[in-house]
Order: C-alpha cells, then structure tokens, then sequence
C-alpha cells in the first residue's frame, strides 16, 4: 500500500487520553474529495491497555488555524480487542464534499491508556493480500 505524506494524520502517535492527530490534511491540495470517497486507514503500532474502545472521529474546517472550529463528520468506535500491534483496520471511507481541513480526534473509552500508538491516513484503495 502506498501512503502519501500528506494524507497522514497520525505517524506512531501515542494515544493515552482524548486526543487530536497530530496532522491535519488539507483536503484541496490532496485532491480529497474530489467526487470519490477515500478510506480511512488505521495501523496500530502498540498495544493499547486499560480501555474499553477508542472512538476515531473525522472532523472538518474551513479553518485548520482555529482548532475550536473543527467538527464531527462520522466516527467509528474500535474495540480494545483489536487495539494490537500490527493490527490493520479500515474505519470509513472520506465522503467527498468535506471542508478543506480534515483531522482526526482519539477519544478513549474507559480508562486511559498508559501504552498504546497508532498511524492512521487516507488511502487510494485498500490492500487486500
């Protein structure tokens, strides 16, 4: 699978509490958005303890300099049980028609989490072998 830079929100990012990713796309530079929906990628690159789900929600702006100006698109609860190093999820595809500035926000279910990474970004297609 091929991932661009620019498409990536999170790299090995540690999730131990509510969070926003560490990048936001620009979704008009990328080309998201652009009539055809995009998957979301998820690789959990450390296991994940004392949680119950970790909630991914994309969120959307007109302005990514104001981080209070984002809001919900969809979101996807992923369960602890699949929150393990290596662990390869699709979470929703990007609908076409978004704001200009995407990003992701973690929210932990339970407990916070003392360990636990993820890398997550926006593919052109889903790898299937």
């Amino acid at each position: 699978m091929i991932l661009d830079n620019e498409l990536v929100f999170s790299d090995e990012q540690a999730i131990t509490g509510t969070a926003a990713s560490t990048n936001a796309v620009n979704a008009r530079s990328a080309g998201v958005g652009a009539g055809r929906q995009l998957p979301l990628y998820m690789v959990v690159d450390e296991d994940f303890n004392n949680l119950d789900s970790l909630n991914v929600a994309l969120q959307e702006s007109s302005d990514d300099g104001d981080s209070d100006a984002y809001a919900d698109v969809l979101s996807k609860d992923v369960d602890s049980s699949d929150l393990v190093a290596g662990n390869r999820l699709y979470l929703f595809d990007i609908p076409p028609g978004t704001e200009q500035y995407l990003r992701l926000n973690y929210t932990v279910s339970g407990s916070n989490p003392s360990t636990g990474a993820l890398s997550t970004g926006i593919v052109m297609d889903l790898q299937t072998a």
